[in-house]
């Protein structure tokens, strides 16, 4: 094998292993446009790489090197999405908690960071969807309406 070659596998093995620490300890780094940096630049790397000759050996390459790229591209994409979104993400009727460490859940008097409705044995709780539909129902009789002519 010509040096030439040996030295593409290892840069090849580089980018990829790049790739995957850069979507680990960067998720939030455009690690799409990454990937096709390396493919391109790959790409040239193999069309004038003197060790390579005729289109079909040239061509086997290349198509080896962009299945790589692309299953390497597919994977770190989830890794980076998964470590870019929040563990902790939280929503209740206008408190938002988004990467937190820890929160306290509480009702009545409690010191709580989120206070959830108390609900007596006497009432029933609320139907959400009954309240919604009564707000939607209650907004379409607001409307202004013209006068008839």
């Amino acid at each position: 094998m010509p040096a030439s070659l040996a030295v593409l596998r290892f840069v090849v093995g580089l980018g990829l292993a790049t790739g995957v620490g850069l979507a680990y300890w960067q998720p939030r780094w455009p690690l799409l446009g990454y990937w096709l940096v390396l493919s391109i630049a790959l790409g040239v790397a193999v069309s004038t790489a003197t060790g390579l000759a005729g289109l079909a050996r040239r061509g086997k390459w290349l198509l080896t090197i962009n299945a790589f790229i692309v299953a390497f591209a597919l994977a770190t994409t989830q890794i980076a999405a998964r470590r870019a979104i929040s563990s902790t993400h939280l929503e209740y009727r206008g408190v938002h908690l988004v990467g937190v460490d820890s929160f306290i859940v509480g009702a009545g008097d409690a010191e709580a960071d989120v206070r959830l409705q108390s609900v007596s044995s006497a009432t029933p709780p609320a139907q959400e969807t009954s309240s919604i539909a009564y707000a939607h129902s209650s907004n379409a009789n607001r409307r202004k309406r013209r006068p008839s002519t």
